[in-house]
């Protein structure tokens, strides 16, 4: 299953997402192939929108990926706003498969 938590504070915006889906054997998984999109494509899109954010502070590895925007990259954190969004849902159309964590 995979896993995500957001945490949302007056100066940061985070969202740390690990493990894998398992709803098929892997190169047949439609959630985690879901999931890698959106977390690639928001990394794109933040790099494009934001060029003079540092993207050393995003950590894409296989079955890992974490994002920390400080608030003043109001880009950034729109299009974060937008990968929870996405990754809420996939939760609901696939509760098996990735939850949120509280």
């Amino acid at each position: 299953m995979t896993k995500y938590s957001i945490k949302n504070t007056l100066d940061l915006y985070s969202i740390e997402i690990s493990g894998h889906a398992g709803f098929a054997d892997k190169g047949l998984d439609i959630v985690c192939s879901a999931i890698s999109t959106a977390i690639y494509m928001t990394r794109n899109q933040i790099e494009v929108l934001e060029p003079s954010y540092n993207l050393s502070s995003i950590k894409l590895e296989e079955g890992y990926a974490y994002f920390e925007v400080p608030k003043k990259y109001k880009n950034a954190v729109k299009i974060l706003e937008v990968l929870e969004f996405t990754l809420n849902n996939l939760e609901s159309q696939f509760p098996k498969h990735i939850k949120k964590l509280k």
